[in-house]
């Protein structure tokens, strides 16, 4: 359901059509409305060079792999952007 709508966004529905289909919270669209919005700018852009823009796309859960796959990469070279930049991966426990 999560990856028909990030499609649907990226087929240029609006968020109010998704939720008239769905009825999935708008807040919840609009979130994924910025991530498919980031991975547009990362496809057309290429991956930032600064360090703070390359920790929010990490922030938002793009794992290298995607990146990679996004700017056409080797997922070594992404990971090594990250390393040289100084962004670590970090794990947290969620306890539930």
């Amino acid at each position: 359901r999560l990856r028909i709508i990030a499609q649907a966004l990226r087929l240029g529905l609006s968020i109010a059509e998704i939720h008239s289909a769905c009825k999935v919270d708008p807040w919840f669209l609009e979130q994924i409305a910025d991530i498919v919005a980031a991975e547009r700018s990362v496809a057309t852009n290429g991956l930032p060079t600064d360090r703070d823009d390359l920790n929010a796309l990490k922030a938002m859960g793009f794992s290298d792999a995607r990146l990679a796959s996004l700017t056409g990469l080797a997922e070594a070279a992404i990971a090594a952007r990250r390393e040289q930049l100084g962004i670590a991966p970090v794990y947290k426990r969620i306890d539930t």
